[in-house]
């Protein structure tokens, strides 16, 4: 955890099975409340036409560690 220390900012994917991100993300996320990241920049993605929904719960949980999520729009 200590590697992300110094980032700018942190953009992070995960697949969804059976309404729980994967795994390691869960761990990540879990172990980053330890780590002062306030303010960092952080954006979420999932693969086109798996669960959609996986950006929302990744940005919400990025938000709540005091994130600024970035944005982006399909077409």
């Amino acid at each position: 955890m200590e590697d992300i220390q110094g980032i700018d900012g942190l953009v992070l994917g995960s697949e969804l099975i059976i309404m729980k991100l994967c795994l390691h993300l869960r761990y990540l996320l879990t172990r980053q409340k330890k780590i002062d990241l306030k303010g960092k920049v952080g954006a979420a993605f999932c693969s086109y036409g798996w669960s959609p929904e996986v950006v929302d719960l990744i940005t919400n949980r990025l938000k709540g560690f005091g994130w600024r999520p970035l944005t982006a729009s399909y077409s």
